[in-house]
């Protein structure tokens, strides 16, 4: 969370920052830059909803005491319906102004394209949030060092109950001709176990033997079960790629000690 935190500030001094100076010497009338901004949180599991909720809570508070007035709107799409619930009472730790311009919308998709096409030109937005621009993926690969790069995402994965097996991702949709790779991170000490599924049949398991995945961080564990945070997360690579066409599901089962409030994992997807 801190890092994502640290990113923002970054991109706001160095890369927005460096927008504005160049249009200031551009234009020496311009005077002012407001932001509308657009998070798409499709995917997001309930667990992992307040982990969310604190990071738009952190955001905004920098935002207010380091870029006042830079924000002009914040729209989040595709929230969970528990999201509004939790925003509700975290908005109120946060300037009314600045949360007053946060709006949530749930995954029916005609509202809120139809919110952005009021916001934004359809002509500046990517075709598959409802605009004519060319679709985001595109926008993506243009970023990336690898050209064959389709698609990339990120899922955190919250434990937090004793012993806890639940979905990670569902029905994740590969097409013809397109193949996929996992990659596990954690710093915790505990064991997370991985199961990928095609249909009623496990398709793999980060060991060789295909039987489950284990992804466990080196015994050096602090007091709360996690590691240094400057200390590089473990990685384990999933050994066999998985291919379409198809549809997969990627469940976690991770038995949690009871002096531990919550073991996170973080599970990479790339697709060719």
């Amino acid at each position: 969370m801190p890092k994502m935190v640290n990113f923002h500030w970054h991109c706001m001094v160095h890369a927005f920052g460096g927008r504005l100076r160049k249009k200031k010497t551009e234009d020496p009338s311009f005077q002012r830059f407001e932001g509308l901004n657009i998070m798409d949180l499709e995917g997001l599991t309930l667990s992992n909803a307040m982990e969310a909720i604190n990071l738009l809570k952190d955001l905004s508070t920098l935002d207010q005491l380091c870029f006042p007035e830079c924000l002009n709107r914040l729209i989040v799409i595709n929230a969970p319906a528990a999201f509004s619930a939790f925003w509700a009472i975290a908005k109120t730790f946060i300037d009314a102004r600045t949360a007053a311009k946060v709006e949530i919308y749930s995954s029916r998709k005609a509202r809120w394209q139809k919110r952005l096409l009021e916001l934004i030109p359809a002509e500046e937005l990517p075709s598959d949030y409802g605009g004519t621009n060319s679709p985001y993926s595109e926008y993506f690969r243009s970023f990336t060092t690898d050209p064959e790069l389709v698609r990339q995402f990120t899922l955190p994965v919250t434990v937090q109950r004793a012993t806890s097996s639940f979905k990670v991702k569902d029905n994740i949709k590969l097409a013809e001709g397109e193949c996929m790779e996992l990659i596990g991170f954690t710093r915790s000490s505990k064991v997370g176990t991985f199961t990928v599924v095609a249909g009623d049949k496990v398709h793999q398991t980060v060991r060789v033997t295909h039987e489950e995945s284990e992804i466990s961080h080196e015994e050096s564990e602090i007091s709360d079960g996690y590691v240094d945070l400057d200390e590089p997360p473990t990685c384990v690579v999933f050994p066999r790629l998985l291919e379409g066409p198809g549809k997969y599901q990627v469940s976690i089962s991770c038995p949690v000690a009871k002096e531990n409030k919550k073991v996170r994992f973080r599970m990479v997807t790339s697709i060719w």
